[in-house]
């Protein structure tokens, strides 16, 4: 999927700006940014599909651009002029499918090709290869997949079982060890998991040791990843970091009395997970007690010495 947030990347077809006026608003007041995934339907006989996966579509740095072509039924019945206007939103085998004797729904999702960016010059060309995929570029494919299984389980009202249940845990005692589920067997997709641990002294701290770490990579991880958060009360909580990849991270000592661990994953990937040994160190005496501690005991030492004496 080829994504670019420079502005003036994306290039439109001259027909947009007469017979989608808002859609060429947008994308000009996007600064002609190709960072958006076109999702090409007839107005009123792909609305359905359009608008349930735009809506499943988690928008943000990614965003999706529901593109309703203004015409019915099959595009061979359309006015030749307006179907001349309107031949690049056809150039796929989703007009197949609106052709056919039954015209079927169908939507076209699309980075719009030789109109954006690189591709420009590189589409059906030798330089369009794999030298040229970045991160963000894979982020914005497993974007698009995510909505396109979500709107198809919404659609079917089917939900694809997971292999094991993932439940919110919380975690008692000092010492324990998390994993992410089916360790060390990959991990489910599309869950959400959280551990949280509540210590009884706001002045202690948790200790997170990781043992093992193996999950998606992905550009800020926004795919798979894992979250620790901490507080000295549920209202006050904030995320302290976010991890993914296949480095392991460092020991965290969260001198906070409430830490929560979660777990997200999405409908691609699996790797290997996590096991993580999470303890509650023991607190150090405190210092003031101690030396008052050691001043009753000198006093009486030297009570008992003076008793001698006399």
């Amino acid at each position: 999927m080829n994504y670019n947030t420079t502005p003036q990347s994306q290039n439109i077809p001259r027909s947009v700006q007469t017979f989608l006026p808002q859609q060429y608003q947008w994308i000009s007041s996007n600064n002609f940014a190709g960072d958006w995934l076109a999702v090409i339907g007839r107005k009123n006989d792909d609305s359905v599909l359009s608008k349930k996966f735009v809506s499943n579509f988690k928008q943000g740095a990614f965003k999706a651009l529901p593109i309703p072509l203004p015409f019915s039924g099959r595009p061979k019945d359309v006015d030749p002029t307006q179907r001349r206007a309107l031949s690049d939103f056809l150039r796929s085998d989703h007009a197949r499918f609106w052709d056919s004797n039954n015209s079927w729904p169908a939507v076209f999702l699309t980075d719009t090709a030789d109109f954006r960016g690189y591709m420009k010059t590189c589409y059906h060309q030798q330089c369009d290869n794999m030298d040229r995929v970045k991160p963000e570029m894979i982020t914005f494919m497993g974007r698009t997949a995510d909505a396109l299984v979500a709107a198809a389980q919404s659609l079917t009202e089917q939900v694809c079982p997971s292999r094991e249940n993932c439940k919110n845990v919380t975690i008692k005692g000092d010492n324990s060890t998390i994993s992410s589920p089916s360790y060390p067997s990959e991990y489910p997709n599309g869950i959400e998991c959280s551990w949280l641990k509540e210590i009884s002294s706001s002045s202690g701290s948790q200790l997170l040791q990781f043992e093992d770490f193996n999950l998606e990579e992905s550009a800020s991880c926004a795919n798979d990843f894992l979250e620790v958060s901490a507080g000295n009360t549920i209202d006050n909580m904030r995320v302290i970091d976010k991890y993914c990849g296949s480095t392991k991270p460092s020991t965290i000592r969260v001198p906070h009395k409430i830490v929560k661990v979660g777990f997200v994953t999405d409908a691609l990937v699996s790797k290997k997970g996590f096991r993580i040994t999470w303890t509650t160190p023991p607190q150090k005496p405190n210092s003031s007690s101690t030396a008052g501690k050691g001043v009753l005991c000198l006093s009486a030492l030297l009570a008992v010495l003076i008793h001698v004496l006399i």
